[in-house]
């Protein structure tokens, strides 16, 4: 078993070293920055970098559903036992981490002991994790080791000093230092999982933190960046990265693997919200044709719905029922949106938006 002792800070700061390349990462938020902040309604059209984001972080922890899957279980059709209960945890993430943006923007984005402890709480509501202690430190000496051979790999803080390492944590996040931003995001991110503060939720817990400090770091102008994406598809590289701190006190592993990953990430971003802006620009222009005073409702329900019922529209969009079935079968018309199912009796057809739908089962695996 590794005997690894975390430091405090700023003793910590000794052993990582000052230099980092980070001029690409940087160009590339940066450009990635300007296009999120210039978009019409920036949270309604990364809808689906957000489902992206809760799907990836939930599958590090071992979910299998896609954004297919959690789409399907949202507009009532029928999934498995492990699909529904993903879902649920999916859904849980997406909550905590919108939560997390309107809490971190309402405080001028000082974060607190009890705004992670509300993020983990509403990561483990109502879902698998419930057995858990939810919206407090733990209790009890956890573990992370090797889920096969059972192999404990590093023991974290004492919950006897949760408390205090984590205060030692907040007074870092919100000091002032000298260090380059994303290198003190890097640090930060690992520091919170060698602490490992709850019983469960600590790794969904730590990369919701991430956007919100790029945009307290002034990085970003906006706290919707995911990195997720990249984390899961380099799972392992990710763990054994974050590992040779505490087996060898090798920070710059970690902090080197980080910056690539924010780089190799923000460059996936970039060609997803071009493609999402030019989806926009279409179904845009396309539902403008129907001459309606809706548009702006219909077109951002689209957005953030992906795929909907007829009742689902009516509620959401506030549209008389009998002209919103009117609209509905322009738009079918106009190939605005698809229907998956036909409704009958009491059951509500099912409609997809089109284009957006497509990418969203290009990016669900």
């Amino acid at each position: 078993m590794n005997n690894f002792l975390l430091k405090k800070f700023p003793d910590i700061l000794k052993d990582i070293p000052d230099q980092y390349d980070t001029n690409m990462a940087e160009k590339h938020l940066y450009k990635y920055d300007g296009m999120v902040e210039f978009v019409y309604s920036p949270e309604i059209l990364t809808t689906i970098l957000f489902y992206q984001e809760s799907v990836m972080s939930s599958r590090l922890e071992g979910t299998v559903a896609t954004i297919t899957d959690i789409l399907n279980y949202k507009v009532g059709k029928d999934v498995s036992e492990k699909i529904e209960g993903d879902a649920t945890e999916i859904e849980n993430y997406k909550d905590a981490l919108g939560y997390c943006v309107k809490e971190a923007e309402r405080n001028n984005f000082e974060i607190s002991n009890s705004l992670i402890k509300s993020i983990q709480f509403i990561i483990l509501d109502n879902s698998r994790g419930t057995d858990k202690l939810k919206g407090k430190f733990k209790e009890r000496q956890n573990y992370i080791g090797n889920k096969y051979d059972r192999e404990i790999t590093y023991t974290p803080v004492s919950y006897l000093h949760t408390e205090e390492y984590m205060n030692n944590l907040m007074d870092f996040i919100n000091g002032k230092d000298n260090l380059n931003p994303l290198v003190k995001v890097a640090i930060v991110h690992a520091y919170f999982e060698l602490i490992h503060p709850f019983e469960d939720g600590n790794g969904r817990v730590g990369r919701i933190l991430i956007p919100i400090l790029l945009k307290k770091y002034n990085i970003l102008s906006t706290p919707y960046f995911y990195i997720s994406y990249y984390l899961s598809k380099n799972r392992s590289l990710y763990i054994s990265s974050l590992e040779a701190v505490s087996r060898n006190n090798d920070w710059n592993t970690w902090i080197s693997f980080f910056i690539n990953a924010i780089n190799q990430q923000t460059e996936i971003l970039i060609k997803m919200l071009r493609r999402l802006k030019e989806i926009r620009t279409q179904a845009e222009d396309k539902i403008n044709e129907l001459k309606t005073q809706f548009s702006i409702k219909i077109l951002n329900f689209l957005f953030k719905r992906i795929k909907f019922t007829t009742v689902k529209f009516i509620e959401e969009t506030g549209i008389n029922a009998n002209t919103a079935r009117v609209l509905l079968k322009q738009m079918e018309e106009k190939g605005i949106v698809d229907i998956e199912e036909k409704g009958s009796g009491q059951s509500p057809s099912i409609y997809r938006f089109r284009d957006l739908y497509s990418m969203v089962e290009e990016i669900s695996e």
